[in-house]
């Protein structure tokens, strides 16, 4: 297990709510308007997805991956899904 830091800005007032993307299931990580959280990560790829508050409208997604040999992780923003909205 490793970990890394996922920092966030809306760029505005809105609110954001940050999802951790296990399979099909998807866990709250962090909500708001910025911010930055230190989250675990597994060897492989892990999702976080960034959704509208309230809306759960996907705005974009994260995808970290960390190799299985334990070398350093890296991360890329996924294709952005929708531009967000005010």
């Amino acid at each position: 297990m490793g970990k890394t830091t996922i920092t966030w800005q809306t760029g505005s007032e809105a609110l954001a709510d940050i999802y951790y993307v296990s399979g099909t299931e998807e866990t709250l990580f962090a909500s708001g308007a910025k911010g930055s959280k230190e989250a675990p990560i597994r060897p492989g790829s892990n999702e976080f997805r960034f959704y509208n508050q309230g809306q759960h409208k996907l705005v974009t997604q994260l995808i970290v991956t960390m190799p299985a040999s334990g070398a350093s992780a890296s991360s890329a923003p996924a294709a952005q899904a929708a531009s967000p909205s005010q």
